[in-house]
C-alpha cells in the first residue's frame, strides 16, 4: 500500500543517514537527505497549505514596495490546481489511514468482520473456511465449483456437490461474501481497519 511504501522509503533514508558511514554508503546520503526533505515538505504543505498561503500573502503585502513588478502579479496556487491533491490533507490522510490499518489491532472489530463473513457465507451456501475473506479464497471457490460441476456431470451425482459459481449469480454470491466485512465495519465505524474493500476488485481481476 501507499502507507507501507512511504514508511519504507522514509525508514531507508533514515537508516542511510545514520549508518551510511559504517557501510560505505556516504554517496547515498545526499540522495537520502533530498528524499527526506521532499517527504517532510510534502507533509507540511499538505497539512498547512492554507496557513502557508495566508502567511505568504501577508508577507508579500507588507513588502509590496520592495517586490519587483513581475512578482506583484503572481497569485498563490489553489488547492484544486496542486498535483496529487496536495494541500487538501488527502495525501497524508491516506498514509495515516494505511499506517493505522497496519499497526492497530482491534480484536472486537476483527471478530465482527469474521462473524459477518461467516453469516453471509452460510446464508448463501458457500463452503468458506476462511474467517477473513480474501480474493484468493474466492477464486479458489469458483475454480473448485467448476471442477466439481464437471465431475458431477461425468459421475451423474448432483447431490452433495458444490454449487456452480462460474455464473453471474455465483460470482455475485462470492462478491457479497467478500464485501460483507466491509459493509459491517463501515456501518459501525468511520474508518475501515479490519476489512479491505479492495479484495472484491482483486477477485474480479483474477
Amino acid at each position: 500500500s501507499s502507507a507501507l511504501a512511504f514508511s519504507a522509503v522514509v525508514a531507508a533514508c533514515v537508516v542511510v543517514n545514520i549508518f551510511g558511514g559504517l557501510f560505505g554508503l556516504d554517496d547515498l546520503t545526499p540522495i537520502a537527505n533530498l528524499i527526506l526533505g521532499i517527504a517532510v515538505t510534502t507533509v507540511i504543505v499538505d497539512n498547512f497549505f492554507d496557513v502557508l498561503v495566508m502567511g505568504g500573502s501577508a508577507v508579500a503585502k507588507m513588502n509590496e514596495d520592495k517586490l519587483p513588478d513581475a512578482a506583484k502579479n503572481v497569485n498563490a496556487p489553489k488547492k484544486e490546481d496542486m498535483p496529487l491533491g496536495i494541500g487538501t490533507g488527502s495525501l497524508t490522510g491516506t498514509v495515516a489511514r494505511g499506517l493505522s490499518r497496519l499497526l492497530s489491532v482491534n480484536t472486537e472489530r476483527d471478530c465482527q468482520c469474521e462473524a459477518a463473513a461467516i453469516f453471509v457465507a452460510y446464508a448463501l451456501g458457500l463452503p468458506c473456511f476462511a474467517f477473513q475473506p480474501n480474493s484468493l479464497e474466492g477464486a479458489a471457490l469458483v475454480i473448485d465449483s467448476m471442477r466439481e460441476e464437471s465431475s458431477a456431470i461425468e459421475e451423474c451425482k448432483i447431490q452433495g456437490q458444490l454449487d456452480y459459481l462460474a455464473t453471474d449469480v455465483g460470482l455475485l454470491k462470492v462478491l457479497m461474501w467478500l464485501i460483507a466485512p466491509v459493509a459491517m465495519e463501515s456501518g459501525k465505524y468511520p474508518q475501515l481497519i479490519s476489512s479491505d474493500p479492495r479484495e472484491a476488485r482483486v477477485f474480479l481481476s483474477r
